[in-house]
């Protein structure tokens, strides 16, 4: 207990533990599987807008795409990653993974700065291998670049509060506008977290500080020119695209699949993904009430950061369509309250903890060192078989065609092969499909394993294999 008593006492030397083992766990194989398939679609319009030079209109087959109600933040950090890197798999989780290691680090300095050094240690190890933050620290989508600058966003307003320093509320606004520019209005929740914890601990002087609203109004400098410059350019096209996703995702949810619109998506994502977290963060949560209640004090960090992860979680579960994904800027609030939950243990508990936690994670860090590990159960193993056929499919002649009915591929099919082979994939259904394979013109056909052997027994025409992986098949007529 004394070594690690001396170890966590040792702040530099805590600080740079922290920094190596989150930087084995998010770079640690990068290109050793495919991206995602929501990673490959936006990895393409990243690649669309490099080879296009249009780096301010989404693109997707070369035209302007709002549909999905993405800023251009992360196609921005994918196209730069892949004109140094190179458009693969490794270039286009380097953003992601950049990006999570600074909401590592920052939030450990945030929780040493207000907290403790014990509470930092714990806060960033616990984040680190939160598996919902890991698998998007290594994935290139927006929702972790979304959840740092909002965590940025929220802990500078707290330094800019706390240390009464006008650049903090400057660098506020900052993040607030990357917030923006990465997922739309969901940026305007981090003003909600604030709203909400200057009415609870009633705080109201902060409305009287004049940086606090230069703060915002940066915000709105910085995101807005980009929503007035697309409106200029593609004027109704881009509000009616573009905004519809809010009552899309938002209001309606009849577009969506029945599973995102379940009242327990997150509740139930939170249970099976932050272990072994949950019932120390309960914890913390519990022991913070207690304190309140045995001395009617509030702690008002607490508070905040009762708000930063609560708030946003209540506002995603009153929308309509609840995406996991959508949640994951509540896990830096999580964090602190499972470090607030394991520091209310008594000393020589907590110092065990903390022993074994640095045993595991260096432990860890040497098998995913050692061994392909990390990519093999935390990244998407999505295109695993689609990825041999890429060879394939670059060099066939003539349109590629896949079936577009529920559960048939359509959208896996061509957002990988549009990003790894270059190569747009038709929709079609079973019937033209059919008609397709019975036509003079050479097509290619790609599909699923099960979809093929039931749409072979319907054609009158023998396909003609290309190339087959496990679970996938490339044939001609």
């Amino acid at each position: 207990m004394s070594n690690i008593y001396r170890f966590i006492e040792r702040r530099n030397l805590v600080f740079i533990f922290v920094a190596i083992v989150a930087f084995i766990v998010l770079f640690n194989r990068l290109g050793g599987s495919p991206v995602s398939g929501d990673g490959c679609h936006y990895a393409e319009m990243a690649k669309e807008m490099a080879v296009s030079g249009k780096y301010l209109t989404p693109l997707w087959n070369y035209e302007p795409y709002f549909v999905d109600g993405k800023p251009p933040m992360l196609y921005w950090l994918l196209a730069a990653s892949g004109a140094a890197f190179g458009f693969n798999s490794a270039a286009m989780r380097i953003p992601s993974a950049v990006v999570g290691f600074a909401g590592i680090i920052f939030l450990f300095l945030f929780v040493r700065k207000y907290f403790s050094q014990l509470a930092a240690f714990l806060s960033s190890i616990s984040l680190v291998f939160t598996q919902q933050y890991l698998s998007h620290a290594r994935d290139p989508v927006t929702d972790i670049i979304f959840a740092v600058f909002f965590a940025m966003a929220v802990m500078s307003f707290w330094a800019g509060r706390t240390e009464n320093k006008p650049v903090f509320y400057y660098l506020m606004g900052l993040f607030a506008a990357f917030s923006l520019l990465t997922r739309q209005l969901p940026g305007l929740f981090i003003y909600a977290v604030i709203g909400a914890y200057i009415i609870a601990a009633r705080e109201f002087s902060i409305l009287k500080q004049p940086h606090f609203y230069g703060g915002v109004l940066l915000s709105a400098l910085l995101a807005l020119p980009w929503y007035a410059a697309m409106y200029y350019a593609y004027g109704y096209k881009f509000i009616s695209e573009f905004f519809a996703c809010i009552y899309k995702f938002g209001i309606d949810g009849s577009t969506v699949s029945p599973d995102y619109l379940k009242w327990s998506n997150y509740p139930n994502i939170i249970l099976a993904n932050y272990q072994p977290w949950l019932l120390f963060m309960l914890y913390g949560i519990f022991i913070s009430a207690r304190d309140f209640v045995l001395t009617r004090k509030i702690d008002k960090k607490v508070v905040y950061v009762f708000m930063w992860a609560f708030v946003p979680l209540a506002i995603f579960q009153a929308l309509k369509v609840k995406a996991t994904q959508y949640i994951v800027p509540v896990y830096f609030g999580f964090s602190i309250f499972t470090a607030l939950g394991i520091t209310a243990f008594r000393e020589r508990t907590r110092l065990n903890i903390a022993g074994t936690l640095v045993v595991i994670a260096s432990l860890m860090c040497i098998v995913y060192i050692a061994t392909p590990l990390m990519p093999e159960t935390c990244d998407s193993d999505e295109y695993k078989d689609t990825i041999k056929l890429v060879p394939h499919v670059r060099q066939a002649e003539g349109d590629i065609i896949a079936l577009d009915g529920k559960g048939q591929g359509y959208w896996h099919f061509n957002n990988g092969l549009m990003f790894y082979a270059d190569r747009r994939v038709l929709p079609a259904s079973e019937q033209d499909a059919l008609i397709a394979m019975n036509s003079d013109k050479r097509y290619n056909f790609v599909m699923f394993n099960e979809d093929y052997e039931n749409f072979k027994k319907s054609a009158t025409r023998a396909p003609k294999e290309t190339a087959r992986a496990k679970n996938v098949i490339l044939f001609t007529n």
